[in-house]
This record gives structure tokens, sequence and C-alpha cells, in this order.
């Protein structure tokens, strides 16, 4: 079904999550793989900005044509909207009983409940209440680590919170956050306790702030292959920098030469990996030729998989995930930087020999 009919706005220029209500339930339908769209209200006088490749008509609605009704008062899942769309005549409604979504065609319609918060009616006001807080659900990562979930998260969404109705774009966050690693990653090759430690600090705060790109461009509907190609560099180099920047930290302290060996070795293993997984990345957004993350990891792997895919999936989720900060910046703390060192040195070509050994089969194809 290619066809959606967007019934009885309501709200439409009010604006949540960076974007005017409007905007955003017909970038969900374009989203969702319709191509045309009926909006039962006469066009708004503003600007409006409309996703491509969705033909929008405005007033009347269609003439006998199968589609799937939206409720224009309402707020939906993405993966009830493709869910809809899939299948036959029927209707879904919420909790209180309103029709939410109503597939219309040859036959008769079931009645089908919707999954618990799968949609959010929206009233007034939009910001700070139910809807704000609905919607910035939409922004988190399913896979993101214990320490990422439970604390970056909160902290990431309050910034991104305040930067939605900025200019502020997600490829400016991936580059602000980037240098605020590199900063930190620098003051740990001082080799000395204090910029050790605010370096360690800074590495963090770029691990927290690095979520805010990936949450603008989700709510703001702004995902692009560039972005996710800078965001995962961006990343990877500060890992290399923090790897380098402490083994020559801590030769500088120790007055020897050997740990600048254990920095480029943990920098090298880990850089390593991540052209791994950036290869395999690019293949499946190749192959997925449609907007969304660059990087997915076990979110795009189908649950009858092989064992080895999930397991690469599972490593390269496990690449993605920023928790190791949290012992950095412990370690530091502790004045024991060394010991973080080491780990690196043996734990970042451990991962690396597990990666090429569950790719060795399709790492020349």
């Amino acid at each position: 079904m290619k066809a959606a009919w967007l019934k009885d706005p309501a709200l439409v220029s009010e604006r949540v999550g960076g974007l005017k209500v409007l905007e955003r339930q017909l970038f969900l339908l374009r989203r969702a793989g319709f191509e045309r769209a009926w909006v039962s209200a006469p066009r708004p006088d503003e600007d409006l900005r409309l996703p491509e490749g969705l033909d929008v008509s405005w007033g009347a609605g269609p003439d006998g044509e199968p589609r799937l009704e939206v409720s224009g008062r309402h707020l939906v899942r993405l993966a009830a909207l493709k869910e809809a769309a899939a299948g036959g005549p029927a209707r879904w409604r919420d909790e209180a009983g309103e029709t939410v979504l109503a597939v219309v065609g040859s036959g008769a319609a079931a009645e089908r409940p919707l999954p618990p918060g799968a949609s959010v009616p929206l009233s007034a006001p939009l910001r700070g209440g139910p809807v704000d807080s609905w919607l910035m659900r939409e922004a988190v990562k399913g896979t993101d680590g214990f320490m990422a979930k439970h604390f970056d998260r909160r902290i990431s969404l309050a910034v991104t919170r305040l930067l939605l109705d900025t200019p502020v774009t997600p490829n400016q966050m991936t580059v602000a956050s980037t240098a605020v690693g590199l900063a930190g990653a620098a003051l740990l090759a001082a080799g000395a306790y204090g910029p050790g430690l605010a370096g360690a600090l800074l590495v963090w705060l770029h691990s927290t702030l690095d979520g805010c790109d990936g949450e603008l461009a989700r709510l703001r509907f702004q995902e692009s292959p560039l972005g996710g190609v800078l965001d995962f560099w961006g990343d990877n180099l500060v890992h290399a920098a923090l790897f380098l920047c402490l083994g020559a930290g801590v030769a500088r302290a120790q007055g020897v030469l050997w740990p600048a060996g254990l920095g480029l070795l943990a920098a090298a293993s880990a850089s390593a990996s991540a052209a791994l997984a950036y290869l395999h990345s690019k293949k499946k957004a190749a192959a997925r030729k449609a907007a969304g993350p660059f990087f997915t990891g076990v979110a795009e792997v189908a649950p009858d998989a092989a064992a080895a895919e999930r397991r690469v999936a599972s490593l390269e989720d496990t690449l993605a995930q920023r928790d190791f900060v949290y012992l950095l910046v412990a370690l530091a703390a502790a004045g024991r930087l060394p010991w973080f060192l080491w780990a690196s040195a043996v734990g970042s070509p451990l991962f690396l020999a597990a990666l090429l050994w569950l790719r060795r089969r399709s790492l020349f194809v």
C-alpha cells in the first residue's frame, strides 16, 4: 500500500521535537513507505519541510483508492504504520477506543488494538507534556550499553531538548563532540595526575555528547550517509587518539618508551576493527537503500540469521558502545592510568582477532 490519508490534523503548526506536528506526521508516512498522502485540511500558510518522495495533496481526500487512514490527532510509531500498511482491511484503536489507523479496501475491516505505546494523542501543551516524553523515547538506541542507557542518555537527551529548535545540525554536534574528545586525549599525553584526570573527564563528556547528534538526527528525520560516516569515524578518531596519547603520557611519566608502543598497538588494533565494521556497515547501508542509521549492528540482523552473523553483529555493537569510558575516569581518579593502557593493549588486539575470525569467510566478498 502506497497511499495514506491524514484525517483531521490537529495542532499542525505546533512544534515538538524540532518539527511541526504536520511535518512529523508526513515524514513518518514517508518512512513507512508511502508515496502519496492526502491531508484533510488546507495547506498552512507558513513554510513546511516536506519529505522527498512523498506527493502531498491538500483539502479533499482520496476517491475510492485503497489507503491507510491515519488519525491527524495522534502521533504513531513507525513500526505500527509499517505493520498496518502491510496488512489487509483492519481498524486499530488506542486504549481510549479512538480509531488511530484504518486500512480501507475491499473486504470487512477487522478490529485490532494498538500495542501499548504505539501512539499518543496530541494535546497541548506539547512541550514538557506526555507527547514530548513519548517522542523522546524515539531518540534512544536499543543497543546502548548499561551506563550509556542509565546515565549518559539522561544527560544527552537534556542537551538535545535544548538544541532541537536551534540551527545546530547533527553533523555540527558530531564535530563539536569529537573536538572535545580530542582535547581530552591531548591532555592525557601530559603524563601528570591533574591533566590526566581532566583529560579522562573530557573524553567522558565527548562520549555523553556524542549521543546528541544521533538524537537530533532521529527526532528531526535528518539521518544521512555523511552524518553516519562522520559520527562513526569521529568516535574512532577519538579512540585512536586516546590510546596514542595515553601511551605517550605513561611513557613520559615513567621515563621509558615501551608504554608508547602499547598505545600504538591499541590504537592500530582499534582502528583496524573500526575499518572492518565500517566496510560491513557500508555494505548493509547500500543494500538497505533507505534513510536510516549508518551503523545498525544487531538491530538489522534477521532473527533466523546464522549464529556467526549474530556474533559479528554483537561484536560490532560492542565497538559502538562507550561504557569503557567510566573505567578510564575511575582509573584516572585513582592514579592508575597505566592499568587502562595495559587493558587496552591486550583487549584491542583480542577484539580485532575475534572480529577477523568471525569475518574470515566474507572479508573478500
